[in-house]
């Protein structure tokens, strides 16, 4: 996160903290010495704070961007002549294809690759994820008990699916996983809706939390262009509550199971694992280990395919 971006996400955390008093942003156009046109186009928009074209659209958004956004009151902007808008503007699409992984991106007119996020909502969520996997990682945690397969009717083995999607590549650095994590996401972040109709939101702080012990690069990023079939078409969902033993501490936490074909000769479960909200890793097992997969499967069912 650079300096403009780091100042974007704590101007983001102020004008949350008093959006009852100033619920409305203001868009501002940098003074750049070549200015983005669609920029120029976008000054003095004013908009509800939460409205979605803000989290595509908030300044910077792109590299050398001086854009600013400023909250501001209902008199604030009658006083300077501007009209709080209900639709904003709309300038199209362009697309992108990354010469790397022959990709196609697709990002909103005058944003640059990569800059269609909200900078504020992005760290929140990323430092959240973060925290949530660190805490997950470094505490042993005793699943309270409940129930396995046999006490759901469920099979002893989770049938196998096609993937949508091919393995991502296997890497050794730290940057690395940050590029396979957006490739396999589409972006620094995004949101996926379980058959429950739950969002569950995937961002860039799982990689933080890889990163920052090189022993966590052990090839389960190649898995993560399968987080949204495994998010969106789980086999099943589990949710079972762990005690951190040190702690005391309990934590509720889902689960959602699905097995792949990933080539010809190999099958693998996948396991994602969801604490408020947000998925803070993944386990795989091979169809060999079906013990330690149905270590997995435990809890109440919440969610099983016929």
């Amino acid at each position: 996160m650079d300096y403009c971006t780091a100042h974007a996400a704590g101007a983001e955390a102020q004008m949350q903290r008093t959006k009852a008093r100033r619920p409305y942003a203001r868009y501002i156009a940098g003074l750049s010495v070549e200015p983005r046109p669609e920029h120029l186009e976008w000054h003095n928009t004013v908009l509800p704070l939460d409205h979605p074209w803000w989290h595509t659209h908030t300044p910077p958004n792109d590299w050398g961007c001086k854009c600013k956004k400023v909250s501001v009151s209902k008199r604030e902007a009658e006083r300077d002549g501007l009209q709080i808008l209900d639709d904003a503007p709309r300038n199209g699409t362009y697309k992108w294809k990354d010469p790397r992984t022959g990709k196609e991106h697709t990002f909103p007119s005058g944003i640059g690759k990569f800059w269609d996020y909200n900078p504020g909502r992005a760290a929140w969520g990323q430092v959240e994820t973060k925290r949530l996997a660190d805490g997950a990682a470094a505490g042993k945690f005793t699943t309270l008990p409940s129930g396995g397969p046999g006490d759901w009717a469920r099979p002893a083995t989770v049938p196998v699916d096609a993937p949508r999607r091919s393995a991502g590549p296997a890497v050794d650095r730290a940057p690395e996983v940050r590029q396979v994590l957006r490739d396999g996401i589409g972006g620094e972040e995004a949101m996926y809706q379980d058959p429950f109709g739950d969002f569950v939101n995937v961002n860039q702080g799982i990689a933080d939390h890889i990163i920052e012990n090189p022993k966590r690069i052990d090839g389960r990023e190649r898995f993560f262009p399968f987080i949204q079939e495994t998010i969106e078409d789980p086999y099943e969902v589990w949710v079972s509550f762990a005690r951190e033993d040190a702690t005391g501490k309990v934590s509720l936490r889902r689960r959602y199971v699905k097995s792949i074909q990933l080539d010809k000769n190999r099958t693998m479960t996948l396991v994602a694992n969801v604490e408020k909200g947000k998925w803070i890793g993944f386990d795989f097992f091979s169809r060999s280990k079906k013990s330690n997969l149905n270590h997995m499967r435990t809890g109440v069912l919440v969610w099983g395919r016929e």
